[in-house]
């Protein structure tokens, strides 16, 4: 009982004030009954600041038999819910939508078929504009048994029953193809979260996926624009993954191109996506001046629109960090600087915990790449001074061993060790030491331990295994800091 009433608790409190009045007016009027227990009820939840089983108890006692308790919190339950539907009726289109098809039902059982006729002739000129699929269906279909119930009557033409049944299927044509990208999209979700980012079998998988359920998707079949969004993401997504960063951009810019011609349809977070996404792929294929420019176009965008800044300095740091680390020779501007500097110091209460982690990577590997190691470190110092790196994260890998590097680069060759030592037994325990990973860690450990005296094999052997991994995102993006590391030593230092 103690669970049911805290829930009914949470229901009261995430009312609005006019919600709440609404409730009581709604109660008085149309409830006559002398004895409303459930409005007590609902009055005592609502001045309760926080729940309390036993004080609840106490103060119910006297007014509601402890065994007619269940009975009148679902009671008010039904009724708060039904206030809530009459109160959104409105300004809900999806509240106004189900109200206007039941009535429709209704009329067409009471055979009252023109008035039926009106309620969803107005229904589809509404919905036509918004494009709503899944709600057509639901008009289309209702037109399809309001013109089965008239097919019996002289007036209502074969002709016009035709023409309803093919809108209906035109409807389900369009709701398939929705429902379709929309599975396939939750499904490209599951899977690259779900799945060894770092296994050969993981991108064979991933491939299949795309040739199997993606790419036989004639996307000029799609109508609707939202769905067309959602494949668009879904191609975006999986050649991303893939590393294949010229694909990826065509469909990032095509998305895009979507949301330009349709201005106003998309919600303020789809922008930030989309034009995040964007960036991100014109910084993989190194192409500056476009992403400066949609960078730029966006920080217009933000001004107006306050709340997405935080969210959307994520994404420019991270996508503008992904540049400079491809584009080593160049400089990163003082503006830049001073942009990481900002987010370093306050985003971290601001987004995800994995998010700030990722871009605290980018971050140091821009240092670290241009040889300025105790910045690199220092930014380093912010995730391991005070956050766990799981596992799970995808820069957990890159990150331990930069972090390690810098500690080499420093001098402190012991510490390095160490935590060398530390990485190895946390890939062991969680499956995660594949031959390949296992192979550049044993490379590793050997340059460490010949520190004062480094030869060129172990760095040689640490370029063939990127050289026989280039194809793969892991190692020519995650870990490419660690490849221009072992060609800058061969071709800087002194080694045997």
């Amino acid at each position: 009982m103690k669970r049911d009433t805290s829930k009914l608790f949470k229901l009261v409190k995430s009312l609005t004030k006019n919600e709440k009045r609404f409730f009581k007016l709604y109660s008085n009027l149309y409830n006559q009954e002398k004895d409303k227990n459930y409005l007590f009820l609902f009055e005592l939840l609502d001045e309760m600041k926080k729940y309390n089983e036993e004080v609840f108890l106490d103060k119910i006692k006297s007014r509601i038999k402890y065994s007619n308790l269940s009975q009148v919190k679902t009671y008010l339950k039904h009724h708060i819910f039904l206030s809530l539907k009459l109160f959104h009726r409105k300004n809900s289109k999806v509240v106004q939508h189900y109200d206007d098809i039941g009535l429709a039902n209704l009329l067409i059982e009471r055979k009252e078929y023109e008035e039926a006729e009106k309620i969803l002739n107005k229904m589809l000129k509404n919905q036509s504009k918004e494009k709503n699929i899944s709600r057509l269906a639901d008009i289309h279909l209702t037109f399809f048994k309001l013109s089965l119930a008239r097919e019996t009557l002289e007036e209502y033409s074969y002709k016009e029953n035709l023409e309803v049944l093919r809108a209906f299927e035109r409807s389900l044509y369009t709701h398939y193809w929705q429902s379709k990208t929309y599975l396939i999209f939750s499904e490209s979700r599951l899977f690259i979260a779900a799945s060894n980012f770092m296994d050969v079998a993981y991108e064979n998988q991933l491939k299949t996926f795309l040739e199997t359920q993606l790419l036989v998707i004639d996307s000029e079949k799609i109508e609707d624009t939202k769905t067309q969004s959602f494949y668009l993401h879904t191609m975006v997504l999986v050649y991303d993954m893939l590393g294949w960063r010229e694909k990826m951009l065509i469909y990032a810019e095509k998305l895009f191109d979507l949301l330009e011609k349709n201005e106003g349809f998309f919600d303020d977070e789809s922008y930030c996506i989309t034009f995040c996404t964007l960036m991100k792929a014109y910084a993989l294929n190194k192409m500056k001046v476009k992403l400066f420019e949609i960078a730029q176009k966006f920080d217009n965008i933000v001004e107006e629109n306050q709340e997405l800044k935080q969210a959307y300095l994520a994404g420019k740091i991270q996508h503008i960090c992904i540049y400079y680390n491809l584009v080593i020779k160049e400089i990163p501007s003082d503006s830049f600087h001073s942009l990481m500097e900002e987010y370093l110091n306050d985003a971290v209460s601001e987004v995800k915990l994995e998010t700030y982690i990722k871009n605290v990577h980018y971050i140091a590997v821009i240092y670290f790449v241009r040889n300025r190691y105790k910045e690199a470190q220092k930014v380093l110092d912010k995730v391991w001074l005070k956050y766990k790196v799981s596992v799970e994260n995808r820069c957990f890998i890159p990150i331990n061993i930069l972090n390690i590097l810098c500690y080499f680069e420093l001098g402190n060759s012991n510490i390095a060790q160490r935590e060398l030592i530390n990485f190895k037994r946390k890939l062991q325990r969680n499956d995660l030491f594949i031959p390949v990973l296992k192979n550049l860690v044993q490379q590793l450990t050997v340059i460490l331990q010949e520190s004062t005296k480094p030869t060129q094999e172990p760095f040689k052997q640490i370029i063939q295994i990127f050289e026989e991994n280039q194809e793969r995102k892991f190692f020519n993006f995650y870990l490419h800091f660690f490849n221009f590391w072992a060609k800058e030593k061969i071709k800087n230092t002194v080694v045997l």
